[in-house]
């Protein structure tokens, strides 16, 4: 191997290694709509007690977008775009992104998650996940009241929260929790993976 030759290499080896990392504050109320489009990786939701949405976003390709839309007072939109196909097949790399998003407590969370782990903790407002594949984590304060509805079509389903599991022709899982009325509503659905429903205890005194 020349000289040259491995300095390509190292070039393209550090190239596919590198990761970019954002972060970006936008100040939202309460009670709002958070929508996360087309995300792909590892999502991590936490609810927080502050007036605003923090998105921390680490790619492995620069080219990697993450957009922030404002679509209305009460409703925010952070997609995700990436390079086109074409590129991809000239410099072959992994696409891989860490998010982690911090979201006023009690809004209501709307996920479409490509590919990727899907882990939401501290939200108290309804919320909506559907991924492709992976594994999808929710914990949940307790006490709810939930109505929780969480099917996968080539995976496991469970909860810590009475409900009724049922397998249907040996693969895939569903889980139906009607809840008390009122009730905040949890909707989840993965194509292929796991899904599990966790209880958050209370903090001791």
């Amino acid at each position: 191997m020349t000289r040259s030759t491995a300095g390509i290499l190292l070039a393209l080896s550090l190239i596919g290694t590198a990761q970019a990392a954002g972060t970006q504050r936008v100040p939202f109320p309460q009670g709002g709509t958070i929508r996360l489009e087309n995300s792909t990786g590892y999502l991590t939701v936490e609810g927080w007690d502050e007036p605003a949405v923090e998105i921390i976003a680490v790619q492995t390709l620069p080219e990697v977008r993450v957009a922030v839309e404002r679509r209305s007072e009460n409703e925010l939109a952070i997609s995700t775009s990436f390079p086109a196909r074409r590129k991809l097949l000239i410099f072959p790399r992994e696409i891989n992104v860490d998010y982690t998003v911090r979201i006023p407590r009690n809004s209501r969370l709307v996920v479409r998650h490509n590919n990727g782990c899907v882990l939401v903790s501290g939200v108290t407002g309804n919320i909506d996940i559907r991924s492709h594949t992976g594994d999808v984590i929710v914990t949940l304060p307790d006490p709810g009241p939930y109505s929780i509805d969480a099917r996968s079509r080539l995976g496991n389903v469970t909860s810590d929260f009475a409900g009724e599991v049922h397998s249907r022709f040996l693969i895939g899982t569903y889980l139906g929790n009607t809840g008390e009325v009122p009730s905040h509503r949890i909707y989840l659905r993965i194509g292929r993976g796991s899904i599990a429903v966790k209880k958050d205890p209370p903090l001791r005194p």
